[in-house]
């Protein structure tokens, strides 16, 4: 087979789809809390050009939330005639504040305020629970804790236990603490200390597979030795000026940093909570798509969550957040169906222009895997104070979008703005120019592949776009029951717009995630020929091909 021809793409993008092209590539997904998770927000959503939805069980109050989403994704799908994909992204290990008495606090310089281990706590301006009690485990006097990605930082004053803060407080404000109870409030997630089955599985005992026992049997035993320790506090000094916002991550930014690599054979602590089982247990009854997991250090993490859900259709993502996660990434991947890469976590742990190195070789590695990539954290934090991007969002944009990656994630841009729909719509305007006048490094591409996991699908998706280059073909129709083919496609960057029909529609909806392509889901694929006549006709009358356009019909159905 000859080798793909070196061409500008970006001429024979232009010349057939220009910079008004219909078929944007990159995925935008917009995270949702309670403010936004509703019918009207979700629509206006996606006529801005979102494609999947996202939310953060951190964030998630009541788990009828789950169900909402559910619904709202449903009605949208039948009103827009479309997939569209949920991601849950899990807690895991990763540690933020608890919940506020307000959305949000003032703090002011030199202030002092409580950090305790009493995930109950509703917080005020004098204490704030933390919910997970390892990171007290390592802090001393003299540390400094961020807190939302560095944007807060205080400094250790003192370390007590947590009954003895809050009996300091009560001494001091008896007309706002008059009992241990005023520091909590009810909060329909949070699990007991104390109880050992609130995280069991479903399943009956004599249905667990013996691996899934075990693992559900880790936990719930260091779940029941953490709560026989009391509980610990520390007193801060607030460094600066700040407003401090609920469910917001916290680091200990103590220079020192050790870990270790797994050896084989070894016990590690699973990066899967008691919290987190009950969340994918609500994603799982709900017909999520994607589950992800936070704070992911070792491949090890990601096959006892797979082993938990025990659910086919439902993808697992590793979520990138440490040092520690990007030197074992090349394994992770291989156990993960796709990646997230939290770079706003990765910067508290290096220098930024190591970030930005890190953030590159995990895009690349993940093209070599064809494993879906989306990067989050940080997009377009400026549009939550301003009404347009700024020229450094934009540099930052165009940089990760001439990576061919899959998917950009809006987190707090369309959780905590006023306007999330604007966020949306600046997005994709960015993306689809970007993308218009975009000329890929196509050798680099396929010197990714020559280490293709899946040589077979890359030889066949390399003759595809082959084809479609000497043709210059407008659409390669795809009829499918897997998500590599597809995948593959769009991983060698296919100069056209990728039309993959299925009738799974776990595939449908997660094909959804992946560059350049649009998933069209039937209730049946029997028939090629007529259905192909059939899509045909409907990519004219969605105006992505005319006649005397040529398109390429592809097929890894087997009869």
């Amino acid at each position: 087979m000859q080798k793909i021809q070196v061409l500008n793409y970006a001429s024979y993008q232009q010349e057939f789809f220009g910079e008004n092209m219909n078929q944007r590539r990159t995925k935008i997904i917009c995270s949702l809390n309670e403010k936004s998770c509703n019918i009207d927000t979700a629509r206006d959503m996606i006529k801005a050009g979102a494609n999947a939805f996202s939310l953060n069980s951190s964030y998630v109050k009541s788990r009828q939330m789950y169900e909402n989403l559910s619904k709202i994704r449903d009605t949208l799908e039948r009103e827009f005639d479309r997939t569209i994909p949920i991601i849950m992204m899990l807690k895991g290990k990763v540690v933020r504040i608890c919940s506020l008495k307000q959305q949000s606090l003032n703090l002011q310089a030199g202030q002092q305020i409580w950090l305790s281990q009493d995930s109950r706590i509703i917080g005020d301006q004098n204490i704030i629970g933390v919910d997970q009690e390892d990171f007290f485990t390592n802090l001393k006097v003299g540390h400094k804790i961020a807190v939302d990605y560095g944007n807060i930082e205080l400094d250790i004053m003192e370390i007590d236990t947590d009954a003895n803060a809050k009996q300091y407080l009560m001494d001091q404000f008896p007309d706002e603490y008059d009992s241990i109870e005023t520091f909590r409030g009810l909060n329909t997630l949070n699990i007991s200390r104390d109880s050992k089955t609130s995280c069991s599985s479903q399943e009956s005992p004599s249905k667990r597979s013996e691996k899934k026992s075990k693992i559900l049997d880790k936990i719930l035993s260091r779940k029941a030795q953490k709560a026989t320790i009391p509980l610990k506090a520390v007193l801060c000094r607030v460094k600066e000026n700040c407003i401090l916002k609920q469910f917001k991550p916290i680091f200990d930014l103590n220079p020192v940093q050790h870990y270790n690599v797994f050896d084989e054979g070894e016990e590690e602590e699973s990066q899967i909570t008691c919290k987190d089982i009950v969340d994918f247990n609500s994603a799982k009854k709900h017909k999520f798509d994607i589950i992800t997991l936070s704070n992911v250090k070792d491949s090890r993490e990601i096959e006892e969550l797979k082993t938990l859900i025990n659910n086919p259709n439902i993808q697992i993502y590793a979520r990138i957040t440490t040092r520690q996660g990007f030197d074992n990434f090349q394994n992770i991947i291989k156990s993960a169906d796709g990646c997230m890469i939290a770079r706003a976590y990765l910067a508290l742990q290096a220098n930024v222009e190591d970030v930005v190195k890190y953030q590159f070789e995990m895009i690349s590695i993940c093209r070599k895997m064809l494993k879906p990539v989306i990067i989050s954290t940080q997009i377009l934090e400026s549009m939550l104070t301003q009404a347009n991007p700024s020229f450094t969002e934009m540099g930052d944009l165009a940089s990760i979008i001439e990576e061919n990656i899959d998917g950009i994630m809006l987190s707090g841009e369309t959780t905590y703005s006023d306007s999330p729909v604007k966020v949306v719509e600046a997005l994709a305007r960015v993306c689809q120019k970007i993308e218009g006048k975009h000329n890929m490094n196509k050798q680099r591409i396929l010197k990714d592949f020559r280490d293709c996991q899946t040589p077979i699908a890359s030889v066949i998706a390399q003759s595809a776009i082959e084809t479609a280059l000497n043709i210059h073909a407008k659409m390669i129709l795809v009829f499918t029951k897997t998500f590599t083919t597809t995948t593959t496609l769009s991983k060698l960057y296919s100069p056209c717009q990728i039309v993959a029909v299925t009738h799974i529609p776990s595939i449908a909806r997660t094909l959804n995630l992946v560059n350049n392509v649009t998933p069209i889901l039937l209730g049946s694929l029997y028939g090629t020929e007529h259905l192909s006549e059939r899509m045909i006709n409907l990519a004219k009358e969605r105006e992505w091909v005319v006649s005397g356009d040529y398109v390429i019909v592809m097929s890894d159905l087997i009869k």
